[in-house]
């Protein structure tokens, strides 16, 4: 393949102005871009269609898939029910209705875009409903909807319903097969069968034979022509209004033809690729077809074709899936990679010059030198030839510089030569002129020309030369080997920067040394760690240098270097600097490219995406004067149209998504391109947009900005989150706006935008302030009665007061009267009222109750040995003891008398009056009050006589009082110090008993 943009000036313009203001044939140079859908199991495309929005929806064996240029939606019978078959055979979208028409292998179904809903539509076929029928194309024409099916030809005629048309033949009586029908802008419908081309009578209502073509299996309508595509071989394109037939030769089985807004046709063949027709010239160009190449149609199997708003044709394969070309990007593979007598000098491309004639000159690492012709794409190899005096000194080439003569100087590794045109040739520099040191067999570095007319050359041994062609004179610089300069470039003052790799030199114009900078680190001013490997001066005067270690950029004489940081990289070893004709740096890193705009920043990075994949290591970067910049790597050279590349940068298009409020979804999809505004009631309080964004041509990341007119006046970066809520705005009127960003920091050109109004709440209407007022004087007439009757509530409340301090007095007379002042505890007057209470509460709960009565043993013998005092004090603590173990707020604890006490205990569990009396004569234990008159113990002892029973309604207080009364007498009979129960006892293990204190049973216990 070779180059699409010509050398020589006037070609330039010409084929400049051509590609701006007429149709360019392409085939060749096509730049197929990779539609990946891994997500889908099978590749094959069998129909495309765009929408308003500009997403394209395709057809494929799995269903339906919506695609935005980076992400996919996915329609079939697992997400919508109502789709009869997964295999999708056809699909058009009807602007007017706003809906999908999808054919599929079981039916036809209408898909609306604004309320994703589906309804089926039935096909008529020989008087009966037929829903199961396979639909193999769709077009809107003549008012309605044509469909076209394996048995006949249908349009819409009511409602969901499809009715089959007549189809008249060529001949009477033969059978027809319909394979194709198309529409014209003027609303005129063709079909194509089996037999010929048919035209839809509107008047009749059936498709009227119209040519003769045996087995036509596309159609379309362009312009005021039909063309036809037929099994076999062949492209027919017919007038209708003069008969004229003009057929084309093409690739076999012609399956889909569209017309571009260059004015050329695209045909996609079942079995033979794709070809394009220029109709004004009769050219025709069948595509290349190759699987192995990353930007080549990999498919000679091509379902369908589209030419999308984006400028993108879209091409659907039966094999390979979903690819697109941008017909305003060509394809960047410039050259035969493979060396050659035909081809590009075997090894590294390490310099590549466009020379005033328009030649590129290529020079290699071992393979010589080159001249290509781009106008002619011819390749003249120039090798050294020992047996030719003309020919190149040596085949490493290191560099190539026409000088301001037009005379081309070429270092080599066998010495400088000079180009001599008029025997195409070359003579060794060092013997052209009287006086100069003979170069021959030294290896030349670096060659630059000098603001003077001078050349300045480096050699490996450690010299730098200044020769003067006008004076034939030279003076020479001496050098280590290893900080001889590599890199040299001349600014527009005249300045020689010269860049080895240990240091960075400053010659002025005449030839003197004015500065050197060191690898000291650029935060020392220094230049980077491993020298200079390219210098550029840019169109702003600004030098840039690049090393091993990246690239940095020169502040001043003083200040020296500062790192440029590229994003995502530590070190970025860069081969090469270039400027295109937009200021935008172009720096090659070796594997891939970075563009670079000092004003903006980093655009992009230049690989696989737009088609850089070259062989090897990137060696050279040269922009030519026709803004193509080429690219030299291993045995090949790339070239990108930057102008080209400037132009066609489609902004994303923006579109909100979805409008819900309180969670509830208001609006989705398309639906929200009709709402223009959205009011919010004042409950209303949250709600959330969603937004997406449609971008072909470039498939990246894509960031949104949002703002909210009187809440957010400047643009708020959301990332790449694609919704935004707002909740609790305040009433009043905003608008919404939403823009999307890629990464080459394109906007989107028109924001997607929707009003909101937030309505007051009914208490701030002029409603309900008439209503504050009102209610203002209501009270205000009633302010005086209510003023009137506040002194005397004021007294009643006096009196009120006073009575319920005489209440409470009482209440603490009568607690007093129920009070023992010993112990605190309640005394026989409350141990009555409480085991009253008490019983009535376990009626009616029907619970069971328990009264333990409790006597101090030989307590008058203590009293008398230890006095009263002391009798007082081991009173007091009992209660205390008793009050430790009887913690409910509902236990009754008295002091019945002398030193006897009761407790009331009500509750479920029978065990609990076990445990609680047990628990007390332990506590009364752990007083450790010695009793020495005791005829027990040693300590102070209670005897303890307790009852259960669960109270019924005919149980008495006397009868509990009794029956407890008895367990005590039995205890006291019994020895003391011990425990009698009676009444409801349960079995307690072994454990337990053996726990407890001596037990004994009264007669009348109750198991």
């Amino acid at each position: 393949m070779f180059f699409t943009v010509p050398g020589r000036c006037f070609f330039a313009v010409l084929a400049f102005l051509s590609t701006l203001f007429s149709p360019v044939l392409y085939g060749e140079d096509l730049y197929y871009e990779k539609r990946d859908f891994s997500t889908l199991t099978v590749p094959s495309v069998t129909s495309i269609t765009q929408d308003d929005r500009g997403y394209i929806w395709f057809g494929t064996p799995e269903g339906v898939v919506r695609y935005d240029g980076r992400k996919l939606m996915l329609i079939n019978r697992k997400s919508h029910p109502e789709v009869p078959a997964d295999q999708i055979l056809s699909i058009e979208y009807v602007k007017e209705t706003d809906e999908l028409w999808i054919g599929t292998l079981a039916g036809l179904v209408r898909y609306s875009l604004a309320d994703n809903k589906i309804r089926q539509v039935q096909i008529q076929h020989t008087g009966r409903h037929d829903a199961s029928i396979e639909v193999v194309d769709i077009a809107v024409g003549a008012g309605t909807i044509f469909t076209v099916t394996t048995q006949g030809i249908y349009r819409l005629a009511r409602g969901d319903l499809m009715e089959e048309v007549p189809v008249d033949p060529a001949i009477e009586d033969d059978f027809i097969e319909i394979f194709d029908v198309a529409t014209g802008d003027d609303g005129t419908v063709w079909a194509a069968a089996s037999d010929g081309l048919k035209q839809w009578d509107e008047e009749d209502e059936r498709f009227r034979h119209t040519l003769n073509i045996f087995e036509a299996r596309s159609i379309a309508v362009i312009g005021n022509e039909v063309w036809s595509g037929k099994v076999g071989n062949g492209i027919l394109r017919f007038e209708p209004e003069t008969g004229d037939v003009e057929r084309y030769s093409s690739s076999k089985d012609t399956s889909i033809i569209i017309a571009g807004p260059d004015g050329l046709i695209w045909a996609g063949s079942s079995s033979g690729g794709l070809t394009i027709i220029n109709p004004e010239t009769g050219e025709v160009r069948l595509c290349d077809i190759d699987p192995e190449h990353p930007y080549k149609l990999p498919s000679a199997r091509i379902n369908s074709l589209l030419f999308g708003s984006s400028g993108h044709v879209w091409i659907g394969t039966a094999d390979y899936g979903l690819y697109s070309v941008d017909i305003r990007k060509k394809n960047h593979l410039a050259y035969i990679k493979r060396s050659g007598s035909n081809g590009l000098p075997a090894g590294s491309i390490k310099v590549i010059l466009e020379d005033s004639l328009g030649y590129i000159w290529t020079g290699s690492d071992y393979g010589g030198l080159a001249r290509i012709d781009p106008l002619y794409g011819e390749i003249r190899q120039y090798a050294h030839d020992s047996g030719d005096f003309f020919s190149i000194s040596g085949d490493n080439i290191s560099d190539i510089v026409e000088d301001s003569t037009g005379r081309l100087w070429i270092g080599t590794d066998q010495g400088p030569a000079l180009y001599l045109p008029e025997v195409d040739g070359f003579e060794p520099v060092g013997i052209m002129m009287s006086g100069w040191p003979d170069f021959r067999g030294m290896q030349v570095l670096a060659i630059e020309e000098g603001a003077d007319g001078c050349i300045w050359m480096s050699f490996r041994t450690g010299e730098l030369y200044k020769l003067d062609p006008q004076e034939r004179d030279y003076t020479v610089f001496q050098f280590t080997s290893s900080s001889v300069p590599t890199v040299l470039m001349v600014d527009p003052q005249g300045t020689l920067w010269a860049g080895s790799r240990k240091n960075l030199r400053l010659f002025n114009r005449n030839g003197y040394l004015i500065k050197t900078w060191l690898p000291t680190g650029t935060e020392n001013g220094g230049i980077q760690e491993g020298g200079v490997t390219s210098i550029l001066s840019d169109s702003q005067g600004r030098v840039w240098l690049g090393s091993p270690a990246g690239i940095s950029f020169y502040k001043g004489f003083n200040d020296g270097f500062e790192p440029l940081m590229v994003p995502d990289k530590r070190t970025v070893n860069v081969s090469g600097i270039s400027e295109d004709r937009e200021g935008n740096l172009w720096i090659s890193d070796g594997q891939q490219v970075l563009i670079y705009n000092p004003g903006v920043g980093f655009i992009t990075t230049m690989g696989d995406d737009v088609g850089l994949t070259p062989s090897g290591f990137i060696t050279s970067l040269t922009l030519g004067r026709n803004g193509i910049m080429y690219v030299g790597a291993n045995g090949e050279i790339w070239n990108y149209d930057t102008y080209l590349d400037s132009l066609s940068f489609d902004n994303p298009k923006v579109f909100l998504t979805e409008l819900s409020v309180m969670n509830e979804t208001k609006a989705y999809e398309y639906g929200l391109d009709r709402l223009a505004s959205l009011n919010l009631r004042s409950e209303d309080k949250v709600f959330s947009i969603s937004f997406g964004a449609v971008d072909y041509r470039y498939q990246g990341e894509i960031t949104y900005q949002y703002k909210l007119r009187n809440l957010d006046d400047e643009w708020v970066d959301l990332g790449e989150t694609d919704s935004v809520t707002f909740a609790n705005l305040s009433p009043g009127e905003y608008e919404f706006s939403v823009r999307a960003l890629n990464e080459l920091e394109y906007f989107s050109e028109n924001n997607a935008v929707i009003n909101i109004t937030v309505e007051r709440s009914f208490w701030r209407k002029t409603p309900a302030i008439i209503l504050y007022i009102a209610v203002f004087f209501i009270f205000f007439v009633f302010f005086l009665k209510l003023w009137e009757g506040h002194l005397m509530k004021n007294q009643i409340r006096e009196l009120e007061e006073a009575r319920m301090k005489v209440l409470e007095a009482n209440k603490q007379l009568s607690f007093l009267t129920m009070s023992d002042a010993l112990t605190g505890l309640l005394n026989r007057r409350g141990f009555d009222q409480g085991v009253s209470h008490a019983l009535g509460t376990a009626q009616r709960n029907k619970l069971m109750i328990t009264l333990f009565m409790m006597d101090v043993d030989f307590f008058k013998l203590y009293n008398d040995h230890y006095g009263h005092v002391r009798g007082d004090e081991v009173l007091r603590e009992v209660g205390k003891a008793l009050r430790s173990v009887f913690e409910r707020s509902t236990d009754i604890i008295t002091r019945s008398g002398g030193e006897e006490f009761a407790v009331v205990f009500i509750g479920e569990n029978p065990n609990a009056s076990v445990t609680l009396a047990n628990d007390l004569i332990l506590a009364i234990e752990e007083l450790m009050i010695p009793h020495e008159y005791s005829s027990v113990s040693k300590l102070l002892t209670l005897s303890t006589g307790s009852a259960t029973f669960r109270a019924e309604v005919d149980e008495t207080v006397e009868k509990l009082i009794n029956h407890a009364d008895q367990a005590l007498y039995t205890a006291k009979a019994g020895g003391r110090n011990r425990i009698c129960y009676t009444g409801i006892l349960p079995e307690l293990p072994d454990y337990m008993k053996n726990s407890l204190k001596p037990l004994v049973l009264s007669k009348e216990t109750v198991k």
